[in-house]
């Protein structure tokens, strides 16, 4: 609705962007809204974060508690405004998680960390992913969205991920 937060409001614990995104939401109860996590200069990391079964679900589970829980941080002393924040915090938001990881396995020439292991673990990272989304959508009742955004016919297309296995 464009109109500004109030920082004064005690009962107020969400702000910016996401509390637009949820005012807009609640206008339009059919739009669905994922984050996108990686991209060009973003996933950098994703190949650390792959290379085992204990890094995979502890990312996963960073994940959905952020963005699908909604658990903010919320530190009086730390974060403005004060209220800001805090379990819940932004729930309802997000409607699902979006891997945009460029390119599993090679270097494309963005300094992002791979190894060779990366195409086989990234299809366990999406494993991972939907098992732990389900199994938190199993308590809310809700079906949560996996998407992930895959090469289509450039340089860096060939091999990068294991396609029969991730389009399941």
């Amino acid at each position: 609705d464009g109109v500004a937060d109030d920082s004064a409001d005690p009962n107020q614990h969400l702000y910016g962007n996401f509390n637009q995104l949820l005012k807009l939401k609640a206008a339009h109860p059919n739009l669905r809204v994922v984050m996108s996590l990686g991209g060009w200069t973003g996933s950098k990391y994703f190949s650390d974060v792959a290379a085992t079964a204990a890094s995979r679900q502890a990312f996963v589970a960073s994940c959905v508690d952020l963005l699908l829980k909604g658990n903010l941080p919320s530190d009086p002393a730390t974060i403005w405004p004060p209220s800001a924040g805090g379990p819940g915090a932004a729930a309802g938001v997000f409607d699902g998680i979006d891997i945009d990881w460029e390119y599993p396995g090679i270097d494309p020439g963005n300094g992002a960390d791979h190894s060779p292991a990366d195409v086989h673990n990234a299809t366990l990272l999406l494993q991972e992913f939907r098992k732990q989304i389900d199994a938190y959508g199993a308590t809310t009742g809700k079906h949560y969205l996996l998407t992930a955004d895959l090469p289509a016919g450039n340089v860096n297309s060939s091999g990068s991920w294991e396609m029969a296995d991730v389009s399941r």
